[in-house]
């Protein structure tokens, strides 16, 4: 028997680092909308079927059928659940002390970390009775894997193969990836092969935690095909904020309570010498401030149906005998905009499935220079006068230039294409606000695009001087 028709395990050990709250939900949740997935400890996971019917996606079917199995045949491939990793920076393993761990102690909360949504209607604007939260961990949480596969040994290239989507930014896992969810980092990948005859090295290998990778060498993935990328850079006109319970600042004017009106500041967990730490924002900081992907998903999406129904004779004459019928019949969104930003089944309609939007955003670190206090008093609606002792206050926040991507999986509508890209243009000119109220106005806004399709983008986005006054 030749060498290359030695039988054994290859083994791939991989660790993923989250860049944005992730959320691998596991039906309802008590104190909020979701739960998240656990394993045995209580713990949050990445579930392996998970991982591996989002890379099945992104392979050839042949491949996908060989290694990954099918409805008819199994595949060649185990998949292990992602173990989250503490304090000590190790993936979790049996007998773990949870408690005494201030990392997996935080974890092992019902709710590590929570964002508020409301939802859109088919006019994308807020729908009734439509704010609802969804439970995450948060940015910097750390997960391993490992896979295996028995077979010989010149087979070893056709493992790591399976994993190049990890590399690429626009890879996400769990859910709502297209509002900013489950971006992920590739921090390693390594692989070996254990021989039949070395099947006590192979033991003692399975014996140790995921992310334990002795016996294994490092391996180089190839970089995954690029799909179109949309950059936007935007510096802002005044101070704004997004959100409004993130955590206080604190840094208020003597004598003055905190804002009740807050950007959104989020935990995080950090790498520091070799540990990772729970690291909460603190007052006076400017760090930890974020542009949650969903608020400027929102904003884009309104803003699109509009410029669809303004090219395509959807506006209404208010003088018109059926201008409330006419309303109605075209408030419903255009199948061509469903394939843009994806649609839910409505519960009890087994005759269409909901569609996953393939435009994916970003949430976006936010510079922060300055904390500003804006001061407000509440109105009484039915006098339009002040109401007594109503007095509250904002934060708002003085960023940078705010520079994003947004990715885009699949051809479009050229309708949608366009309707789309003037919506882009008006957050570039000045004409869209991000983020509460009227604050969140940028000027002198540019796009890049690159990946593919990128100069059928490039040629519907004219070059702009600068915002329109």
């Amino acid at each position: 028997m030749s060498e290359t028709d030695t039988k054994g395990w290859h083994v791939v050990r991989f660790t993923l680092t989250a860049l944005s709250p992730l959320s691998c939900a596991a039906g309802e949740g008590i104190e909020a909308d979701n739960a998240i997935a656990r394993d045995a400890n209580g713990l949050p996971m990445i579930p392996g079927a998970t991982l591996q019917g989002l890379l099945r996606r992104e392979l050839e079917e042949a491949d996908a059928e060989v290694l990954l199995g099918s409805s008819e045949k199994a595949g060649r491939i185990l998949f292990s659940n992602g173990a989250v990793h503490g304090s000590d920076n190790v993936a979790v393993f049996a007998g773990v002390d949870v408690e005494s761990d201030e990392v997996l102690s935080r974890l092992s909360a019902l709710v590590p970390l929570k964002r508020d949504h409301v939802r859109l209607d088919h006019r994308h604007g807020a729908a009734d009775a439509g704010k609802f939260d969804r439970a995450a961990v948060p940015k910097g949480t750390r997960f391993s894997f490992e896979l295996l596969m028995f077979g010989k040994l010149d087979e070893a290239e056709s493992i790591p193969s399976i994993l190049s989507p990890l590399t690429a930014p626009w890879f996400r896992v769990g859910s709502s990836g297209s509002k900013g969810y489950g971006r992920v980092k590739l921090d390693s990948v390594c692989s070996g092969f254990f021989a039949k005859e070395q099947s006590e090295k192979f033991g003692k290998l399975r014996g140790k935690p995921l992310s334990n990778v002795s016996d294994l060498t490092d391996v180089a993935l190839l970089a995954a095909a690029a799909p179109l990328c949309i950059e936007i850079s935007l510096t802002p006109i005044n101070p704004w904020r997004t959100g409004q319970d993130g955590v206080r600042n604190g840094a208020g004017r003597a004598n003055e309570k905190e804002a009740k009106l807050t950007p959104v500041r989020e935990v995080e967990i950090r790498e520091i010498e070799g540990r990772l730490s729970w690291t909460v924002p603190q007052k006076g900081q400017t760090e930890q401030y974020v542009l949650p992907g969903s608020s400027l998903r929102g904003p884009l999406a309104h803003r699109t149906l509009f410029h669809w129904n303004r090219g395509n004779g959807g506006l209404i004459d208010v003088d018109a005998e059926d201008a409330e019928q006419t309303l109605k019949d075209r408030s419903e969104r255009a199948k061509e905009l469903q394939t843009l930003f994806g649609f839910a089944r409505e519960g009890g309609n087994d005759t269409e499935s909901g569609l996953a939007s393939p435009l994916l955003f970003e949430d976006v670190k936010l510079i922060v220079n300055n904390v500003i206090q804006a001061d407000h008093v509440k109105i009484d609606r039915f006098t339009g006068g002040a109401t007594p002792k109503a007095l509250f206050a904002e934060e708002l926040v003085a960023t940078e230039t705010l520079t994003t991507c947004i990715y885009l999986r699949q051809d479009i509508d050229e309708k949608a294409r366009v309707a789309f890209t003037e919506a882009l243009r008006d957050l570039c000119e000045g004409r869209l606000a991000l983020g509460a109220k009227s604050h969140g106005f940028f000027e002198g806004g540019t796009l890049q695009f690159s990946g593919s399709g990128a100069t059928e983008w490039q040629t519907d986005w004219p070059a702009i001087e600068g915002a329109i006054q």
